[in-house]
């Protein structure tokens, strides 16, 4: 099918037309205004600025990434110019509502169209689509299963119901895997992609949509910041003094999706956030491609996705997601030859100012990693390279710099947090690393459970937190009211091991060293091959400079994000700062393909390439089910909250309405802002439900005030256990149910969430 310029303008508009007046008259059947606005949100900005860059000839899976990473952009830089400049021109104090979105996200688009229009003047496309065999078309329909499979399975688990399609799924996605390497030769080149784009998006609504409410911690916070703006339809960066506040990826972003789509506000993070970051798997596809294969491309990919810091932690901390997007998107840029620089540099200046805009974090490892890959290159340059073309310039680096710093210093107080980290995190240096923490920092960086709730750390904490509040000049209980109270830890629950004792340890060791190897090993192993393989030609001179070009600097980049990794695990203060799951989840990006790599070097011994690729995936598929918890519902084990309703991590985070109703009712009834105690999990259903963040969190005789209110959840009441942070970790211990009930009066209850007062 051939595209003209007319054509492909006219279809635009159509559906830009169709799209205004489900949104202007509030249709809502079949969901139609909701689909129909997502789709127009994130391709038809994009696509129009693609368009006015003159960017025609990348591939259709790129067009696809470049489309969604600028329709983004687009949503934000708008809405933040629009939050801006209305309310202070005086034309309107709610410039997020509808109407005011509408009318300038029209104005503006109609603007671009006109100018794309007349630059394409030339313009000619066609479309050709694959004629599919029979065993296409079955590999191009599975992985639609796994997603209805996940939807369907959530649905059923937070009705109360069996793990089997969930199961079913994760099993179903391990055959698919297998079998297609094993028929690579034979499936069609935009098998892979759709693939992996679509396994992405099954695999993190599987844990997603799990519970009827929004499910996680980040979350929480991130969903207040989000109805502070929402509900008056102005973000106001006053309005709540804190880093999340900043983050235009949680406050502005989600406000334009719910005003548009009309969705409940939850699903906005439970659905539409998750199907955005589900794009950031293929960029790892599409960037591996180009400078490796398309079998190692895939693999690499898969091992991202099977990540558990992936679909179980990435849904919970959308900031992030949005500022990888952006991430991946800087990456791909940098290795797309049919953009021209001049594009691709201002592309790389939009896309690191929304890292930053999008998440300070992300921002601040990214400059880390800009500065380590700006002085290695440099070296590599002077030394042994002199043709070596640098990716990230100093203008660059400095430009994504002085933008975070003047973002951050003029609205927040992020920037001094930032440099008492930096601070503390040389002092930490300072003081050398014990070999407590080296065992530690490798335990946390192997993923492997930290078993700290045991009876000293629970009276550890028991005594220093009472020590603590006798100092705050609080009205606290008599200690005769609790003469012989001691909290007692709860063990957490697990899945009975349907295997003898020793098989079960065999297995679970098997599946720990092949998660250390490819966490620790494989990486290492595919930087060193690759690092000989670009110094072999460099030094025999029989080389192509593109290739040694793209090859150096993608070494360069991974070789940059490891001193942070390093840092991140073996410091206190950092790794209180910022978890290692996030860098580890974010370095990954650049790292996976090196871990594929890595692996298929040491088969390389082996002969035959059908019996080096069944190892290689083997092994994958083997860390897969493990990450999933598909083993675990096998032989037993730690249970996981996308397919069990039990577990620490469903105690923790799976979200009631009974919990939802008592914090707004709490929070309409408070008297005279008296305090209020909450455990430091329960609080969080305070905080994103009743817009609540002055609690006290510790739920103990010793510290709590005569006069306050005591919020307790389903799981303080009837799991009888409350928790608190330890260090980076949680103690779970008995709820002090009875020492309220003789010293407190009950003054709501609604079958399983109470408060007292």
């Amino acid at each position: 099918m051939k595209l003209t310029r007319n054509k492909i303008f006219f279809g635009i508009f159509t559906f830009g037309l169709i799209t205004n007046l489900l949104v202007y008259f509030n249709i809502q059947n079949f969901y139609l205004r909701a689909i129909f606005s997502f789709i127009f949100l994130i391709t038809i900005p994009g696509l129009l600025i693609m368009l006015m860059l003159k960017i025609k000839k990348i591939g259709p899976w790129e067009y696809l990434v470049y489309t969604l990473g600028l329709s983004i952009a687009f949503l934000m830089f708008t809405g933040l110019a629009v939050n801006w400049i209305l309310p202070w021109l005086h034309i309107t104090d709610k410039p997020l509502s509808l109407t005011s979105l509408l009318i300038n996200f029209d104005a503006l688009l109609l603007i671009f169209g006109i100018i794309a229009y007349v630059q394409n003047k030339d313009f000619s496309s066609k479309i050709k689509f694959p004629k599919l065999d029979w065993l296409n078309k079955l590999f191009l329909i599975t992985p639609i299963i796994f997603t209805i499979l996940s939807i369907l399975g959530a649905i059923t688990l937070n009705n109360g119901g069996p793990n089997y399609l969930t199961v079913t799924m994760l099993g179903g996605i391990a055959i698919y895997v297998l079998f297609a390497v094993l028929f690579r030769n034979k499936l069609n080149n935009n098998i892979y992609p759709w693939a992996i784009w679509i396994m992405s998006v099954s695999l993190l609504l599987m844990y997603s949509l799990r519970s009827w409410h929004i499910l996680g911690w980040d979350i929480n916070q991130e969903y207040l910041v989000f109805n502070l703006a929402n509900n008056t339809k102005h973000w106001d960066v006053n309005a709540l003094n804190n880093a999340y506040n900043l983050c235009l990826s949680i406050t502005i972003l989600p406000t334009i999706f719910t005003s548009f789509l009309n969705l409940n506000n939850e699903y906005i993070y439970k659905l539409i956030f998750p199907v955005i970051f589900s794009i950031v798997p293929l960029t790892i596809y599409l960037l591996t491609e180009k400078f490796l294969n398309k079998k190692i491309a895939f693999l690499s990919s898969f091992f991202f996705i099977s990540q558990i810091w992936f679909f179980q932690q990435m849904p919970t901390l959308t900031r992030q997601e949005i500022a990888l997007v952006f991430f991946a998107q800087i990456l791909i840029l940098k290795y797309t030859t049919e953009i021209n620089q001049n594009t691709k540099y201002f592309l790389s200046v939009i896309f690191g100012v929304l890292i930053t805009l999008s998440h300070y974090s992300t921002a601040y490892v990214w400059i880390a990693i800009m500065i380590i890959y700006y002085i290695t290159s440099s070296i590599v340059k002077i030394t042994i390279f002199k043709d070596l073309k640098q990716y990230f310039t100093l203008k660059y680096i400095l430009l994504i710099i002085t933008f975070t710093f003047v973002w951050e210093s003029q609205l927040t107080t992020v920037s001094n947090n930032f440099v008492n980290f930096i601070t503390s995190t040389i002092t930490s240096i300072s003081k050398g690393l014990s070999s407590d923490m080296i065992s530690e920092g490798f335990n946390r960086l192997t993923f492997k459970n930290l078993d700290i709730n045991n009876f000293d750390n629970v009276i550890n904490n028991y005594q220093t937190t009472t020590e603590e509040y006798q100092t705050k000049g609080l009205s606290l209980y008599p200690k005769e009211k609790y003469p012989d109270y001691f909290p007692k830890p709860i063990s957490s629950e697990k899945l009975i091991p349907l295997v003898q004792t020793q098989q079960y340890s065999i297995i679970i060791t098997l599946l720990k060293i092949i998660k250390i190897a490819l966490t620790i090993i494989l990486p290492f192993i595919g930087i060193f091959y690759l690092l000989s393989k670009c110094f072999h030609k460099v030094n025999r001179g029989s080389f192509d400079s593109f290739w040694i070009n793209n090859n150096i600097n993608y070494l360069i980049i991974t070789i940059a994000t490891l001193p942070l990794i390093l840092l991140i695990i073996f410091l206190p203060i950092v790794k209180i700062e910022y978890n290692i799951t996030r860098l580890y989840i974010q370095s990954l990006i650049v790292l996976a393909p090196l871990t594929i790599l890595g692996g298929s070097f040491l088969l390389s011994k082996i002969k035959s390439n059908v019996t080096n690729s069944i190892i290689l995936e083997t092994i994958l598929i083997l860390f897969f089910i493990y990450s999933t918890g598909f083993v675990s519902q096998i032989i037993g084990g730690w249970p996981f909250i996308h397919l069990n309703n039990i577990g620490e991590d469903y105690d923790r985070y799976y979200i009631t309405q009974s919990d939802i109703k008592s914090a707004k009712w709490l929070a309409k009834n408070r008297i005279n802002n008296s305090s209020v105690y909450a455990d430091e999990v329960a609080g969080l259903r305070l905080t994103s439900f009743g817009l609540m963040i002055d609690y006290k969190y510790d739920i103990l005789p010793s510290t709590i005030d005569i006069p306050s209110y005591v919020y307790l959840s389903k799981t303080n009441v009837q799991k009888g256990k409350v928790y608190k942070r330890y260090d980076i970790d949680f103690l779970a211990f008995t709820t002090p149910i009875e020492f309220l009930n003789e010293n407190k009066n009950l003054i709501y209850n609604n079958d399983g969430s109470e408060v007292f007062k």
